[in-house]
């Protein structure tokens, strides 16, 4: 039986400690919302990117600025939705927002968590 890597162990909701690969993955979230959060909002080239950025994004959406996630790949955006400023949704699992959806501003969408235990969340490789 294959060991699971920190990637499949974070999205199984089980103890993972964040490596190389999730490291990568976060760099290149981050580099795509300074380009999202530097658009504005309805440029034809912001929405093209927003395509391949989320895991799916629908059409007829508006996602306003200051937009902020962990990862993006794991954010499936239906059709028709309107995601208001400085909106987070911390995506270390998967979350599905429908279709004809209004998410207003300032809102946290949590799909994170982390050890129970205090002493795993502090242990020394454990890093965020």
């Amino acid at each position: 039986m294959a060991l699971k890597s920190n990637y499949e162990k974070m999205l199984g909701e089980e103890y993972y400690i964040p490596d190389g690969e999730l490291r990568e993955v976060a760099i290149a979230c981050s580099n795509g919302l300074s380009y999202i959060n530097g658009t504005p909002s309805r440029d034809p080239e912001r929405e093209k990117f927003l395509k391949s950025f989320f895991g799916a994004y629908g059409e007829g959406n508006v996602i306003k600025g200051n937009f902020n996630c962990d990862y993006a790949k794991h954010i499936f955006i239906g059709n028709k939705c309107f995601i208001n400023c400085n909106v987070t949704i911390l995506d270390t699992n998967y979350v599905h927002i429908g279709n004809e959806v209004l998410i207003g501003p300032g809102t946290v969408i949590s799909a994170a968590t982390h050890p129970l235990n205090a002493a795993l969340r502090v242990a020394p490789n454990f890093i965020s």
